[in-house]
């Protein structure tokens, strides 16, 4: 089944809520949901940014289920992200040996996730801010 799961306008993703499951034998993502402050309780389903930082991307290994998802933290200032200081959080879930795919380009504030889902996740995308208008 298709989701999206966006925030507010205007809120900024300062980290998700994360959940693995199992399809068989294989771990997978079962949702990401955004979190938009970093007044949270401490729990392993949580990964947030530092102060100062938001989302600007993630990195994804997935195959025919997605497997493992890092999440690319980027300096927020006035003028939006700076893609030039980032860091990324450990994996949720285990990427293994293959090599993730970068989606988001750092510069553009996510606003949410997509994707398809069943018991679990089996494609995944990011929503992200439309450009300011001049």
């Amino acid at each position: 089944m298709p989701f999206e799961n966006a925030v507010g306008e205007g809120e900024t993703i300062v980290g998700f809520r994360h959940f693995m499951g199992r399809w068989g034998a294989q771990a997978a993502l079962i949702r990401l949901d955004p979190l938009v402050s970093r007044d949270v309780s401490v729990s392993p389903q949580l990964v947030v940014a530092k102060e100062g930082y938001a989302v600007g991307g993630i990195q994804v290994v997935a195959d025919e289920l997605v497997e493992a998802v890092r999440i690319v933290f980027v300096r927020q200032t006035a003028d939006g992200l700076d893609k030039s200081d980032f860091y990324y959080s450990d994996w949720i879930g285990t990427p293994g040996s293959a090599t993730p795919r970068t989606l988001g380009d750092g510069a553009t504030p996510v606003v949410g996730v997509c994707g398809r889902r069943g018991a679990v996740m089996d494609a995944i995308g990011l929503l992200l801010a439309k450009p300011a208008t001049k």
